[in-house]
C-alpha cells in the first residue's frame, strides 16, 4: 500500500499548532475527567481508569467530554484481558470429541478489543503516535518548552 503523501508546508504546520492551541484552550473551559471511577465499571477497568485520569488530566488532552471514550477503552481492556486470561488457559483452538478443531472464541474478543483500544487510545493521546504528533505541533515554533511537554506525559 502506497504512502500518503506528507504536506510539509510551514503554513500547514501554522495551521496545526493553532489548532492545537485552540483545543487547549476551549480544554480549559471544560471540567476535568472525575478521578474515581464509574460505578458500574469492574475491577480491572476501574483500575485502569484511576491509572489513566490523572494523566489525562495533567496534560489538558482529555475532559469531562471523553468520559464515554475513556470507559469504553476501559471497558475494552478488561475484556481484552479476560479473554487473553482465558486463550492462556484453554489455549486458542479447541478439539471436540468427534475430532474437529475450532478456534476459542475468544480470540476473536481480544482481536476486537485490541482494535477498539487501539482507535481509542490514539483518541485520547494514549498511544506513542499520537502524543509525538502533538509534541511536534505544538514544538515547531518554540512556544512550548520540550521538556514540559514532555513531564506532562511522564517523559523526561
Amino acid at each position: 500500500m502506497p504512502r500518503k503523501a506528507k504536506v510539509d508546508t510551514e503554513s500547514k504546520r501554522s495551521e496545526e499548532r493553532q489548532h492545537a492551541e485552540a483545543v487547549h484552550q476551549v480544554n480549559d473551559k471544560i471540567d476535568k475527567l472525575q478521578v474515581t471511577p464509574p460505578r458500574h465499571l469492574e475491577n480491572i477497568s476501574s483500575r485502569l481508569w484511576s491509572q489513566l485520569v490523572p494523566a489525562l488530566n495533567k496534560s489538558g488532552l482529555a475532559t469531562s467530554i471523553d468520559k464515554t471514550s475513556l470507559e469504553a477503552y476501559c471497558i475494552s481492556y478488561a475484556m481484552m484481558r479476560k479473554a487473553w486470561e482465558d486463550i492462556k488457559k484453554n489455549g486458542a483452538t479447541y478439539t471436540t470429541d468427534s475430532g474437529r478443531t475450532y478456534k476459542n472464541p475468544n480470540t476473536d474478543i481480544l482481536s476486537d478489543n485490541l482494535q477498539k483500544m487501539k482507535t481509542l487510545g490514539a483518541e485520547l493521546g494514549l498511544s506513542p503516535q499520537s502524543r509525538t504528533n502533538l509534541v511536534d505541533t505544538m514544538t515547531d515554533d518554540g512556544s512550548e518548552d520540550f521538556k514540559d511537554i514532555m513531564a506532562q506525559f511522564g517523559g523526561k
